[in-house]
């Protein structure tokens, strides 16, 4: 079994207009990928880790077809 040993965190940009709010630890913690488990198997236990304020749940759906308004939808 063959892991990746990396250091993890995140952005809290739920508002991205408040500069107080710096949660993002100053030393990101040590996270352990497994090769044979998929990623999104292991992004669960990465949420736990860092004590995400944001939920783990699917993407937004992609616009549809033909719209055109790149300020609305930025990926």
């Amino acid at each position: 079994m063959a892991t990746l040993v990396c250091r993890v965190q995140f952005l809290d940009d739920t508002d991205p207009f408040n500069s107080t709010n710096f949660p993002e630890p100053t030393r990101p913690p040590l996270y352990t990928f497994r090769e044979d488990i998929p990623l999104i198997n292991q992004l669960a236990g990465i949420h736990r880790l860092l004590k995400a304020p944001h939920k783990v749940g699917p993407p937004p759906p992609p616009p549809p077809p033909g719209f055109h308004n790149h300020h609305q939808f930025l990926f």
